[in-house]
Protein backbone atom coordinates (compact mmCIF):
# COMPACT_ATOMS: atom_id res chain seq x y z
CA UNK A 1 0.00 0.00 0.00
CA UNK A 2 2.77 2.76 0.93
CA UNK A 3 5.51 1.00 -1.57
CA UNK A 4 6.31 4.62 -3.37
CA UNK A 5 6.84 6.69 0.37
CA UNK A 6 10.27 6.58 0.57
CA UNK A 7 11.02 7.87 -3.77
CA UNK A 8 10.40 11.03 -5.20
CA UNK A 9 9.18 11.74 -8.55
CA UNK A 10 9.14 13.86 -10.78
CA UNK A 11 6.29 16.37 -9.83
CA UNK A 12 4.56 18.96 -11.60
CA UNK A 13 3.66 22.54 -10.07
CA UNK A 14 0.51 22.63 -9.32
CA UNK A 15 -2.59 23.52 -12.15
CA UNK A 16 -3.23 26.74 -10.85
CA UNK A 17 0.54 27.98 -10.72
CA UNK A 18 0.36 27.52 -14.83
CA UNK A 19 -2.92 29.56 -14.70
CA UNK A 20 -1.03 33.10 -13.57
CA UNK A 21 -1.11 35.66 -16.35
CA UNK A 22 0.76 39.20 -15.63
CA UNK A 23 -1.97 41.58 -14.70
CA UNK A 24 -3.64 39.07 -11.85
CA UNK A 25 -3.11 40.51 -8.11
CA UNK A 26 -2.87 39.01 -4.91
CA UNK A 27 -3.17 38.97 -1.23
CA UNK A 28 0.36 39.98 -0.29
CA UNK A 29 0.21 38.62 3.33
CA UNK A 30 -2.01 35.50 3.51
CA UNK A 31 -2.35 33.80 6.69
CA UNK A 32 -3.26 30.47 7.46
CA UNK A 33 -5.74 32.45 9.83
CA UNK A 34 -7.31 34.62 7.23
CA UNK A 35 -11.31 34.04 6.71
CA UNK A 36 -11.88 34.97 3.11
CA UNK A 37 -14.93 35.85 1.63
CA UNK A 38 -15.73 35.84 -1.75
CA UNK A 39 -18.62 38.12 -3.18
CA UNK A 40 -19.77 36.67 -6.35
CA UNK A 41 -22.80 37.31 -8.63
CA UNK A 42 -23.66 38.76 -11.54
CA UNK A 43 -22.65 41.94 -12.95
CA UNK A 44 -24.97 44.93 -11.76
CA UNK A 45 -25.81 43.14 -9.11
CA UNK A 46 -24.19 45.55 -6.06
CA UNK A 47 -21.58 43.54 -5.13
CA UNK A 48 -18.96 46.31 -4.61
CA UNK A 49 -21.85 48.33 -3.07
CA UNK A 50 -22.61 45.80 -0.70
CA UNK A 51 -19.13 45.40 0.23
CA UNK A 52 -19.13 49.35 1.04
CA UNK A 53 -21.75 49.18 3.41
CA UNK A 54 -20.85 46.09 4.87
CA UNK A 55 -17.16 47.97 5.64
CA UNK A 56 -18.91 50.94 6.57
CA UNK A 57 -17.36 53.10 4.19
CA UNK A 58 -16.47 53.22 0.29
CA UNK A 59 -13.44 51.34 -0.49
CA UNK A 60 -14.75 49.46 -3.58
CA UNK A 61 -15.17 51.57 -6.56
CA UNK A 62 -18.87 51.31 -7.54
CA UNK A 63 -20.06 51.39 -11.46
CA UNK A 64 -23.65 53.36 -12.14
CA UNK A 65 -23.39 52.51 -16.22
CA UNK A 66 -24.98 49.41 -17.44
CA UNK A 67 -21.44 48.19 -18.44
CA UNK A 68 -19.23 46.34 -16.00
CA UNK A 69 -16.94 48.46 -13.32
CA UNK A 70 -14.81 45.65 -11.39
CA UNK A 71 -12.27 44.28 -14.29
CA UNK A 72 -9.68 42.79 -11.37
CA UNK A 73 -10.32 41.36 -8.14
CA UNK A 74 -9.79 43.19 -5.37
CA UNK A 75 -9.54 42.59 -2.00
CA UNK A 76 -10.53 43.92 1.48
CA UNK A 77 -8.98 43.43 4.87
CA UNK A 78 -10.38 44.02 8.27
CA UNK A 79 -9.88 42.84 11.52
CA UNK A 80 -12.27 40.14 13.34
CA UNK A 81 -14.21 42.36 16.02
CA UNK A 82 -14.33 38.95 18.24
CA UNK A 83 -10.56 37.11 17.11
CA UNK A 84 -8.23 40.49 17.08
CA UNK A 85 -5.54 38.32 15.81
CA UNK A 86 -7.48 36.83 12.48
CA UNK A 87 -8.54 38.67 9.78
CA UNK A 88 -11.37 38.72 7.53
CA UNK A 89 -10.58 39.60 3.78
CA UNK A 90 -13.83 40.61 1.49
CA UNK A 91 -12.87 39.45 -2.23
CA UNK A 92 -14.57 41.97 -4.70
CA UNK A 93 -14.80 40.18 -7.67
CA UNK A 94 -15.89 40.88 -11.36
CA UNK A 95 -19.38 39.74 -12.57
CA UNK A 96 -20.42 36.62 -14.82
CA UNK A 97 -21.66 37.87 -17.59
CA UNK A 98 -19.77 40.39 -17.93
CA UNK A 99 -19.66 43.38 -20.68
CA UNK A 100 -16.01 42.68 -21.32
CA UNK A 101 -14.84 39.43 -20.12
CA UNK A 102 -16.29 35.99 -20.22
CA UNK A 103 -17.18 33.94 -17.38
CA UNK A 104 -14.43 31.50 -17.92
CA UNK A 105 -11.82 33.58 -17.32
CA UNK A 106 -13.47 35.40 -14.16
CA UNK A 107 -13.80 31.95 -12.69
CA UNK A 108 -10.14 31.79 -13.12
CA UNK A 109 -9.06 34.86 -11.91
CA UNK A 110 -11.45 33.35 -9.01
CA UNK A 111 -9.79 30.49 -8.38
CA UNK A 112 -6.10 31.40 -8.32
CA UNK A 113 -6.41 34.34 -6.24
CA UNK A 114 -8.31 31.63 -3.69
CA UNK A 115 -5.84 28.89 -4.28
CA UNK A 116 -2.64 31.68 -3.96
CA UNK A 117 -3.66 33.59 -1.44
Amino acid sequence: MFRNLGKTKNRKSPTWKREIKADDVFLSDPRESDMVVPIMGPSGSGKSTFINILIGQEVASVGHELQSHTAHIQHFTLTHPDYPNRRIVIIDTPGFDDSDIDDREILRRIAVWLARS
